[in-house]
């Protein structure tokens, strides 16, 4: 496609572009831990940090949420 039909759908809404690919802690004395996939947009990842947890928010659409925890020191779920 060229330049300007893009443009043209954009502005249209009928052509969107969305991300894919995976979330993943990585760790310097840990084996690399995937989270999720993310395949067109979703899910919505919200990360926080506790003092010895990590927590991601996983939203799917309004009515699908999946929380997940994991150890700081290990990478392993709790």
């Amino acid at each position: 496609m060229n330049g300007y039909i893009k443009k043209l759908l954009k502005k249209l809404h009928l052509y969107k572009s969305r991300g894919s690919g995976t979330i993943s802690l990585i760790g310097t004395n840990h084996a690399p831990v995937k989270v999720c996939d993310i395949v067109n947009g979703k899910p919505q990842v919200i990360r926080e940090d506790g003092e010895d947890t990590i927590t991601f928010t996983l939203r799917y659409s309004a009515f699908h949420k999946v929380v997940k925890r994991y150890d700081k020191e290990t990478f392993k779920e709790l």
